[in-house]
């Protein structure tokens, strides 16, 4: 059975209640068959991407519309020059960042991230570090990857990863590769079978660019 518009609101609201990282929120939930906007006020950036996980674990939920905005608690301001200070130290500390090839902007809360990196997990590994950090209003994630020589079997390597992933559902995706860049669509049952497929794209070489039109059509 279809969940309703109204059931999917209510669920999601009780996964933001249960969720004990949201704590000083002001969140509105609205659904339209199966889209989620959040609206509202959080106190840390944090809060913001925490809300967003906890509405993609609902089923029924089919995309997440993120109108959320951060409002910094004094407890939690901080100037410029601070964030820039924790957040490279928290690039220089990490074992999977080439910090010495990232560069930071911040103005007013708001971290421009630019630079170059060899792999999509270590572009996420950036973004991760410095989204926790206190005084943080956004994250704007502008780094690049290396061009590198695609694989001429780059497809067949997407599907095998994307089958040791999610075996049932293999079936049901599509891969296109052109260049450098991945297509997937199709349609799967749940937020994480979406997700996965699209990590198993990125985790082969040669991926600069990943296009994620799978559908999530729940199975109830």
């Amino acid at each position: 059975m279809t969940k309703t518009n109204t059931q999917i609101q209510k669920d999601v609201y009780d996964e933001l209640r249960g969720d004990p990282r949201i704590t000083e929120a002001v969140i509105v939930v609205s659904v339209l068959e199966g889209v989620v906007t959040l609206s509202g006020y959080v106190p840390l950036y944090a809060e913001k991407t925490a809300a967003q996980e906890a509405a993609k674990r609902v089923s029924g939920v089919t995309a997440v519309v993120d109108d959320i905005k951060v409002k910094i608690m004094s407890a939690f301001q901080k100037d410029d020059q601070d964030i820039a200070k924790a957040a490279m130290n928290a690039l220089e500390w990490h074992v999977w960042i080439p910090h010495k090839n990232i560069k930071l902007i911040i103005d007013d809360g708001w971290l421009t991230l630019t630079g170059e990196v060899e792999w999509d997990y270590q572009r996420k590994a950036v973004e991760s570090a410095v989204r926790y950090l206190s005084g943080v209003k956004g994250v704007i994630n502008n780094i690049n990857l290396k061009a590198s020589i695609n694989p001429k079997d780059i497809k067949e390597k997407i599907e095998k990863s994307i089958l040791r992933m999610a075996q049932e559902d293999i079936a049901k995706i599509n891969v296109i590769a052109t260049d450098s860049e991945v297509r997937l669509s199709g349609s799967v049952s749940s937020w994480a079978e979406k997700s996965n497929a699209e990590s198993a794209a990125w985790s082969v070489a040669g991926v600069l660019k990943v296009k994620n039109d799978i559908r999530i059509q729940p199975n109830f």
